[in-house]
């Protein structure tokens, strides 16, 4: 990106939701988290219904990659059901678990939430030890 001769290494991407009608495919989404040139913020957007198919599902299942929606994980979660999971689209809540680390999440790169607070919220996890998530970005 150039303005006035000078050269910037990142840009800033608001999307503020003026229009009920507007919406992010997550197609788009991808390509902006996915951009480390670009610093993506959100205020009151909306994702776009997505195609539900083998690989973006709602309910997350072994081979999903994508999930669309908030993803709350309990105390009875099929941890198994997460490892394929590369990007979350909606916020991850991990409340009143026995995990001790994140390592089911081995392939989640990506959480990305549009409604403005943390994408990720962790609470009520007495045996957690490691807070790290494998490959997120």
């Amino acid at each position: 990106m150039k303005r006035s001769g000078q050269k910037f290494k990142t840009a800033d991407l608001f999307l503020l939701n003026s229009n009920s009608e507007f919406c992010v495919k997550t197609e788009e989404m991808d390509r902006f988290i996915s951009n480390p040139d670009l610093n993506f913020f959100s205020v009151k957007t909306k994702y776009c219904q997505p195609q539900l198919t083998d690989k973006m599902c709602k309910v997350p299942k072994e081979g999903c990659t994508g999930i669309f929606g908030n993803v709350e994980i309990g105390p009875d979660t099929d941890l198994k059901a997460f490892k394929s999971v590369e990007r979350i689209y909606g916020r991850l809540i991990i409340n009143n678990t026995e995990i001790q680390d994140f390592e089911f999440f081995e392939n989640l790169k990506y959480v990305a939430y549009l409604n403005g607070g943390g994408p990720v919220v962790i609470e009520n996890n007495p045996n957690l030890l490691n807070i790290t998530f494998p490959k997120l970005e």
